[in-house]
């Protein structure tokens, strides 16, 4: 079945039009990491209509929000009035090649 998806916090950065993926991670894991989210679990950035992030991509992209933007109708503007929902799930297992 579906995976079942709950608000799970918020994370405030420097620049909404400059942050990373990279830095998104560091602020997240910053600030949600081990209230909110356990320190040991391996997570990416569901990026929608394209999959899961890779930890290599997140540098690569620029700055998130344009990128999210651009791959999706949904989310906001990353202002709190119309914040920037960012979904993160369980990292992908490598599959046997």
């Amino acid at each position: 079945g579906a995976k079942q998806q709950a608000p799970i916090g918020f994370v405030r950065t420097r620049s909404r039009l400059k942050s990373t993926f990279a830095h998104l991670r560091r602020v997240i894991e910053n600030d949600l990491v081990p209230d909110v989210i356990k320190a040991d679990w391996d997570w990416r950035f569901l990026v929608p209509n394209l999959g899961p992030l890779s930890k290599a991509q997140e540098t690569k992209f620029g700055p998130a929000l344009p990128f999210l933007q651009q791959a999706s109708t949904a989310g906001g503007d990353g202002t709190s009035k119309s914040p920037l929902q960012v979904d993160l799930v369980e990292a992908p297992k490598p599959t046997a090649s």
